[in-house]
This record gives C-alpha cells, sequence and structure tokens, in this order.
C-alpha cells in the first residue's frame, strides 16, 4: 500500500505548473507575484493589451517541445522582471495565433499602446529574454 501512496504523491508533484502563472481572471495580483497570466481567450488578451502600457506575450503550443521548455523561462522572466511596469501573459497559439498572424512557435510579442513593437521566435534562454525585453523597452531599465 506505501508503493501505491508514493506514487501518487509523485503523479501529483510532476503535475504541479514548475512556473509562476496565474489565470487571468487573478491578474490584479501580477504586481505581487511577478507572476505571467494564463490568458484563456481572445477578449482576455485583448482587454489587457488595452489597459497596459507595455505586455510581453508569449505565444504556445502545448504540442511543441520548445514551447514547453520556454514557458519556465517565461515564467522566470516574468518574475525577474515584476518590478518594471510590463505585464506578462501566455496565450495557448490556438487561442489568438491567427489574430496575431504567428507562424513560428514559440514566438515573444512585446506590445507598447496595445501596438505591436516588437517580436522574435524560437527558444530563448533565460539571459537572452532578459536582454530581449530590456532593449524592446530601454526606458524602464535606465
Amino acid at each position: 500500500m506505501k508503493l501505491r501512496s508514493h506514487y501518487a504523491l509523485i503523479l501529483l508533484l510532476s503535475s504541479a505548473a514548475p512556473y509562476p502563472f496565474i489565470k487571468a481572471e487573478s491578474q490584479e495580483h501580477r504586481s505581487r507575484t511577478g507572476a505571467a497570466i494564463e490568458i484563456t481567450s481572445l477578449a482576455q488578451l485583448q482587454s489587457i493589451l488595452a489597459n497596459n502600457a507595455n505586455v510581453v506575450v508569449d505565444f504556445y503550443a502545448s504540442w511543441c517541445g520548445p514551447c514547453q521548455r520556454m514557458l519556465p523561462i517565461f515564467g522566470q522572466l516574468a518574475t525577474s522582471l515584476q518590478d518594471k511596469n510590463i505585464v506578462f501573459v501566455k496565450v495557448n497559439v490556438d487561442i489568438a495565433g491567427n489574430t496575431y498572424g504567428i507562424k513560428m512557435l514559440p514566438t515573444i510579442v512585446c506590445f507598447s499602446g496595445n501596438k505591436e513593437i516588437s517580436r522574435v521566435s524560437g527558444f530563448k534562454p533565460l539571459n537572452d529574454a532578459v536582454s530581449y525585453v530590456k532593449g524592446v523597452y530601454p526606458d524602464l531599465f535606465q
């Protein structure tokens, strides 16, 4: 019986998300937690873009290996830059990929004033992702 309980615990722990994301309904907590917001609809994404000056969006797919490797890094990126005026969100490409012309995965798109100002595709290590965001929003890092 002990083996089964250990197995259940391992399954439970392995299913826990290893990166800090919160649901869009809780976005008011983002500034305190530094977590990226998980978008569940196109309307939620458009609302966040309309109501925040600087937004970094990670477009991913559940079947994409590089995307899955990028998700924890994107969470670390959000946490490491939580004191900046930037909102970090992750969006499944099935929700909004066509609307934003996503052709490669993963793709990070930066918005300012509800307008796209930069995008980069492919897996990025944390240091590269931080450098990219700092280059897109240099005024926030002076």
